[in-house]
């Protein structure tokens, strides 16, 4: 402060000055012109000096920041990452505290114990400066630290927050981090159509940065999206093009992901010896990287897949080596999945006690974590469990809240919705390159487009100018007049003649379409009277005539929003009733009088 207003009273008494020398050499104009520059060069100076006074000194926080860095690349331990955290409290002020302390938080995910104190220390002096980045930054690794507790709903909500501050800054890289971490909680909780949102937003804005990593993860998303709603085949290109990028770029974290993502679908698809391949490749993949998490997932997967071949010891076997895996980093999903398998196994293997050891253990932890998918398959378990000891009550109420869970996921509007934002996007993309072609054009065509324009502007110029003249030469008040009359009477003549030919339309309309309905309900009223005598409830009418009609069970399930199962009840009740042995029969003598 002291500096600027020296600079201010050395400003003041030069302008004085040569003003006052100035007096006699130089008209009153040009004076003022002169006083007014040398008054913006001298709060040019001030400013400057100001802000310079004011700045801190970079090259010291930058030295620094470069040591902590260096520290921090060398894989420190617990103790060394306590002293950081305790020292960058003194060193740091404002944004570089925050900074700083999301880094050292990030190594002791790995080092262990994880510190949520610093995580949450860094969000704390965020909100207290409203540091948007560091806010966006603490959040979603508070959001990141739930899914991994699989607290998806706290995931969710922490996520979301991210993403608010993300909006409201630059780092567009930030943002679709969130966007994916955001569609894999969204997707763990079975909200399909929520999660395909946000990864196919993930995707619009990596492809607009061309970040090929972000690309392949959100292509896996909408991979994994549409494995979750069983559309094996939409999910496949998805998974191959993520895969053709990481070759790209070689990275073999990322191909070991989206090897075991085919893998996965061709294992659905019962294309059991191609899944094998490339479960193989991926696991090579995994333990050469010694990322013993994922080898442990593949281990489950091929499990499942020589539980598909019915090879069930062996499936056991990958499935025993899996489970100290999931109990060593704690992946409970996983976990609880193959417990319930195995236990499916030893029941095929007709081991009971094993069995229900495993699947009880594995639905205990599915519903520990509302884990949906295990849940259901745990109750499938215990319902197959039963039915094979003989306990028919025990199989039947298992099988009921599996069937109960399984009905409560709306499946079909998902599977529309996402159909319909995948169109959506495909027409985005399209017109964006449309846009760019005709963009590329316009570059190409300025001068022709600009000189045409002006010949246009000239002739329509001179063509109004010589009608408003003609206008005014020809015409007169009591022509235009009648000129305006006749037109109205002319409109109101279109007009009603428009209102009596829609009239018209209409009125053949509605007679056609009573006359439609009409037919449709006698048929089907004379329909139901030949079936009433044989004693069928209106639910067993209404099979009968979709049977009537070719419809196979499946297809009169969707239509009348039933299970296939309960078609199949209602279909044996008929053939009880009508006292034949096929739907050819039941459709004979439904039709006769």
């Amino acid at each position: 402060m002291n500096r600027i207003i020296i600079y201010f009273r050395f400003y003041l008494e030069k302008t004085y000055f040569c003003s006052s020398n100035a007096k006699t050499k130089i008209v009153k104009t040009n004076r003022l012109r002169g006083l007014i520059k040398k008054y913006l060069i001298g709060l040019s100076v001030m400013v400057f000096f100001f802000f310079n006074s004011c700045t801190p000194q970079a090259p010291e926080t930058n030295t620094k920041l470069d040591s902590y860095t260096k520290i921090l690349y060398s894989k420190p331990s617990s103790q060394v990452l306590d002293s950081l955290f305790q020292q960058a409290q003194l060193d740091f002020s404002d944004s570089a505290q925050v900074d700083i302390m999301l880094k050292i938080y990030k190594k002791t995910i790995r080092s262990r114990p994880i510190r949520h104190d610093i995580l949450d220390t860094a969000i704390f002096l965020a909100q207290k400066i409203n540091y948007k980045i560091g806010l966006a930054d603490g959040y979603n690794k508070k959001g990141l630290n739930y899914r991994y507790a699989l607290d998806y709903q706290e995931s969710v909500d922490y996520h979301r927050k991210a993403l608010h501050y993300y909006e409201q800054t630059t780092d567009t890289f930030g943002r679709i981090k969130c966007l994916n971490s955001l569609g894999v909680s969204l997707r763990r909780m079975n909200y399909e159509r929520n999660a395909m949102d946000h990864y196919i937003e993930a995707l619009r804005l990596s492809r607009l940065i061309n970040s090929d990593r972000s690309i392949a993860v959100a292509l896996n998303g909408i991979g994994n999206v549409y494995v979750n709603i069983e559309q094996y085949q939409q999910a496949m290109p998805y998974f191959r093009e993520a895969l053709a990028i990481e070759q790209k770029s070689n990275n073999n974290r990322g191909i070991n992901y989206d090897l075991s993502n085919i893998g996965e679908v061709f294992m659905y698809q019962n294309q059991y010896d191609s899944a094998l391949n490339y479960y193989s490749k991926a696991l090579e993949i995994a333990n050469n990287l010694n990322h013993k998490d994922n080898a442990s997932i593949i281990y489950n997967c091929i499990g499942k897949l020589y539980q598909g071949k019915k090879q069930y010891e062996k499936s056991n076997i990958y499935y025993d080596w899996g489970i100290e895996k999931f109990k060593e980093f704690g992946g409970k999903r996983y976990l609880s999945n193959t417990y319930i398998n195995m236990g499916v196994n030893y029941n095929r293997l007709s081991n009971s006690r094993m069995a229900k050891k495993y699947i009880t253990e594995g639905l205990q932890i599915a519903q520990e974590i509302n884990s949906r998918e295990n849940i259901i398959l745990g109750f499938d378990a215990l319902s197959h469990y039963y039915e094979k000891e003989g306990q028919y009550d025990l199989a039947l109420y298992n099988y009921r809240d599996g069937i109960a869970l399984r009905d409560s996921v709306n499946i079909e509007k998902t599977k529309s919705h996402i159909a319909e934002l995948e169109t959506i996007y495909e027409n985005e993309r399209k017109d964006n390159r449309i846009k760019e072609y005709q963009y590329q054009s316009e570059l190409e065509n300025r001068r022709k487009l600009t000189l045409w324009m002006l010949i246009s502007f000239l002739v329509i110029a001179v063509f109004v100018l010589f009608y408003l003249y003609q206008v005014k030469r020809r015409n007169s008040k009591l022509e235009m007049e009648q000129m305006r009359n006749d037109i109205q009477e002319y409109i109101q003549r279109l007009e009603d003649f428009e209102i009596q030919s829609k009239e018209r339309v209409s009125l053949e309309k509605e007679k056609s379409k009573k006359a439609i309905d009409e037919n449709i309900e006698t048929e089907k009223d004379i329909f139901y009277n030949n079936v009433k005598k044989y004693g069928l409830s209106e639910r067993e009418m209404d099979v009968l005539l979709l049977i009537s009609e070719g419809l196979k069970n499946d297809e009169i399930a969707e239509k009348l929003f039933l299970s296939v199962s309960t078609i199949k009840t209602h279909t044996r009740n008929i053939f009880i009733k009508l006292d034949v042995r096929n739907r050819i029969e039941a459709a004979r003598k439904a039709q006769k009088p």
